[in-house]
């Protein structure tokens, strides 16, 4: 039995909100590039597992109204005095939240964290690659960090859960998001460090205590919450949920728990 751990989580669940500013060079992975000089280019088994899943990772944002302002220097013919004036002038949509998802099932239920979706006041759109299409908040988890949306449509490619009950430390993983909002189809790999952590996550004010987590080494960033924890046979075996600040450690719901709360949901996979 894996005794919980306690780690206290200075940058957490790394949804990427308006206005964040990065000064980093991610590197890229390009299906199907090879090398003149190096012969043919064989994938490796990581590359495979990433390209698998680029159709099933999705990117989740939310857009609210808000108001628009001007402002207005005024002189007083008078009294030479300067004044500043400032009057609402209409609003405009402006993004409040992005992060990660991927399909759960093929009629377009998306697996994602609640607090990418949750307390924003937003409407959603998902971009799948091939289109950018509404959607809605169809659960929310009262427990877990989990939410799951939906769009419209049918035969979607849906990633399959693995049994996150036989995860073992030193198991191989690669984790698929949207870093930052931009790079679309980031990848991560890296191995299972740990298992059953605990950690104290603080985010807008709020703290919320996260149990029985994967710890992994894969370095992921804001924008990847919500993408999923691949293993070698390229089933979801977590979500990711958790960044520890200053480090590589990343953190990962388990898909046992996913599963359990998309059952709440009235939902079978």
């Amino acid at each position: 039995m894996h005794m919980p751990k306690r780690i206290l989580i200075a940058l957490l669940m790394f949804v990427l909100g308006p206005g964040a500013a990065s000064a980093l060079t991610l590197y890229s992975y390009v299906p199907g590039v090879g090398y003149e000089s190096q012969g043919e280019y064989q994938a490796t088994k990581i590359e495979k597992v990433a390209e698998r899943a680029f159709r099933s990772v999705v990117i989740i944002e939310g857009y609210r109204e808000s108001p628009v302002y001007s402002m207005e220097l005024g002189e007083d013919p008078e009294t030479g005095a300067f004044s500043v004036s400032v009057k609402e002038i209409g609003v405009e949509e402006r993004k409040v939240t992005s992060g990660s998802g991927f399909f759960a099932t093929g009629d377009g239920y998306i697996v994602t964290n609640r607090h990418v979706v949750d307390g924003f006041g937003a409407s959603f759109w998902v971009d799948t690659g091939a289109s950018r299409v509404p959607a809605f908040v169809a659960f929310l988890d009262p427990v877990y960090d989990l939410a799951l949306i939906k769009i419209e449509g049918e035969g979607y490619p849906a990633i399959p859960f693995g049994d996150s009950s036989k995860i073992e430390m030193g198991d191989e993983i690669v984790s698929v998001g949207n870093a930052l909002g931009r790079f679309v189809d980031s990848v991560s790999s890296g191995r299972v460090i740990s298992l059953d952590q605990t950690v104290v996550a603080r985010e807008k004010g709020t703290v919320e205590v996260l149990s029985g987590l994967i710890a992994t080494d894969a370095r992921l960033y804001p924008g990847d919450s919500g993408g999923p924890l691949l293993n070698a046979r390229g089933e979801a075996i977590g979500v990711n949920v958790a960044i520890e600040a200053g480090t590589n450690v990343s953190f990962s719901i388990p898909s046992n728990v996913a599963r359990v709360v998309m059952e709440r949901a009235g939902i079978e996979v």
